[in-house]
């Protein structure tokens, strides 16, 4: 029998705290997005208007690390 561990018992102390912080978040649970950085996205369109372009069909997350560019 062959044992696979789960990601929450291959990740860091931070990382598990991390994504319990976005299962949990009120803000990302209100606009029913999947992440903060689409609830982020909303956010900057509704000040910006760049999401109602017609040049804007794609928008690609290059983000590798919570809160990095």
């Amino acid at each position: 029998m062959s044992f696979r561990p789960t990601l929450a018992a291959l990740s860091k102390k931070s990382s598990t705290q991390w994504m319990a912080r976005q299962r949990h978040d009120h803000c990302v649970k209100q606009q029913a997005c999947k992440s903060r950085s689409a609830f982020k996205l909303l956010e900057l369109d509704s000040q910006l208007n760049f999401l109602d372009d017609d040049d804007v069909h794609i928008i690609v997350d290059l983000g590798a690390a919570s809160g990095g560019w």
